[in-house]
């Protein structure tokens, strides 16, 4: 039996991780480049020209040392490696080291799921990762929330070897390696402490006080502790304003219900894997493992950080929703003795939960407004050099119009217009006189309807205009130009 499932195990995995590619690949060369991806390539970019922010002292110099100084993370470890895959292949290059954390991301979870705490089934918590749908766009992208689902999963499955009894798993060497591990995901993105403070009491309740536990938190503080003096506190007063919900001020409502229903079908097919013969408490555990991704709209309405705790909650549930998956198969087909019919209710649960997860990763790409009907005005009409004012309420989507524009000779200047007030916008109309003005009611969802009309009143007119079909609602991108600037 052994044998046969050895021979056996890898190839639903290696059908899932190809899959995978093949669903990460569409979106890799299908979507535009969204703000928030631009964003981190300027961080990184920031960063391996000049080196870490200086957030100590007088603070930073610059508006992209500001912003890295304000990321809910390292602005080292994850932008930097993302600023140097752009750097070789653009953006879809950014977005292909993404793609391939996540087939890593898949592997790890069928490793975890394959662990006797959770019954063994690993072909069937990649397949189940994978054909939840929302995985795969979440790890294609060139955000830094993949690096640090990989880091948080690869601790959990050296703290799920370490529970397997026997002297060759080496629980000593193992538990503070994945206090590193845990470490390293809290320093790419700190939506990972929320994961990494009940993983801490687990190994407590798994481990007691044994040498093991202790060297497992003995390696956590110490590297946390070495984390916060030196790259928390310097910039304590940036992060401090960058973590600030923004529905706080009424920019944005909270994303609880969003989380909630990207959850749903996991935790559905994790409450069955709780009847699991071998592995339902373990998918207790996962269960309420996972339920720290609803604390994040508590702190951050980020969609980022929204990615990013969903994107960890569903490879911490995988390994539990494969139980349930298997669960289901048993149900519907007990008293039924023939070999064909188990898996075939097994294969249709799968593929409820791929029509689920096909839906669910349309309506992720919905949400990501496109505003390339704008990029590409401006690159086709724009002259040189021309001067170019973004306005926003919140976000950063100045950072994709420099990400396309700054390539020219002389380079496009592109001028942020951030929560603006009417006199602002007039002496910076007066100061800059700005060739064109690019607006959008996502970004700017309280003052697209002002500012448009001020530009308006200063002798602008409206070159172009696209719809966005956003989740909310239809929304408008517009272009407005200086002098007839439109052309033909």
């Amino acid at each position: 039996m052994a044998s046969e499932r050895r021979r056996r195990g890898p190839w639903p995995v290696a059908l899932a991780l190809a899959y995978g590619l093949a669903v990460m690949g569409w979106g890799l060369f299908r979507d535009p480049l969204g703000p928030a991806e631009a964003r981190t390539i300027f961080i990184g970019r920031e960063v391996l020209a000049h080196g870490p922010p200086s957030c100590a002292g007088p603070g930073p110099s610059s508006a992209i040392e500001r912003l890295a100084c304000a990321e809910p993370g390292s602005a080292v470890l994850a932008p930097a490696a993302i600023a140097l895959a752009d750097s070789a292949g653009g953006f879809r290059g950014a977005r292909l080291l993404g793609a391939m954390l996540g087939l890593v991301l898949i592997v790890l979870v069928s490793r975890t799921a394959a662990t006797s705490p959770h019954g063994g089934s690993g072909s069937m918590a990649a397949a189940a990762f994978v054909l939840l749908g929302l995985p795969l766009p979440l790890a294609a992208s060139a955000l830094p929330r993949i690096h640090s689902a990989v880091l948080l999963a690869a601790g959990l499955l050296l703290l799920e070897g370490a529970a397997v009894p026997g002297a060759e798993r080496r629980p000593v060497l193992r538990l503070p390696l994945a206090a590193a591990a845990l470490a390293l995901a809290v320093a790419t993105s700190y939506v990972a402490v929320l994961f990494a403070a009940p993983i801490a009491l687990l190994v407590l309740i798994r481990h007691r006080l044994s040498l093991a536990s202790l060297a497992f938190l003995l390696a956590l503080a110490l590297a946390l502790g070495a984390y916060a003096f030196l790259g928390v506190r310097p910039a304590w007063a940036a992060i401090r304003a960058g973590l600030e919900p923004a529905w706080r001020e009424g920019v944005s409502p909270p994303r609880l219900g969003q989380l909630v229903n990207w959850l749903s079908m996991p935790y559905l097919l994790a409450t069955f894997g709780l009847f699991h013969r071998r592995g339902g408490r373990s998918a207790l555990v996962m269960m309420v493992l996972a339920a720290c991704a609803f604390l994040v709209p508590l702190w951050s309405a980020r969609a980022e950080d929204q990615g990013t705790a969903a994107l960890v909650a569903l490879a911490v549930l995988a390994p539990a929703a494969a139980l349930g998956v298997e669960r289901m198969g048993e149900i519907f087909s007990s008293n039924n003795t023939m070999a064909l019919v188990r898996p075939f209710f097994t294969a249709a649960v799968l593929v409820v939960v791929a029509a689920f997860g096909l839906q669910e990763a349309k309506g992720l790409r919905r949400e990501q407004p496109d505003l390339s009907g704008a990029v590409r005005f401006l690159l086709g009409r724009g002259p040189p050099g021309m001067t170019v004012a973004v306005e926003s309420d919140y976000g950063a989507p100045e950072y994709l119009y420099r990400y396309h524009l700054e390539g020219g000779s002389p380079p496009a200047r592109v001028v942020p217009v951030a929560r603006a007030t009417d006199g602002e916008r007039r002496a910076l109309l007066a100061s800059l006189r700005p060739d064109y003005a690019v607006l959008d009611e996502h970004h700017s969802d309280r003052s697209f309807a002002r500012a448009s009309g001020q530009y308006l009143a200063a002798g602008y007119a409206i070159a172009a205009s696209w719809p966005l079909a956003l989740p909310a609602g239809v929304k408008t991108l517009r272009v407005l130009a200086r002098d007839g600037r439109a052309g033909p």
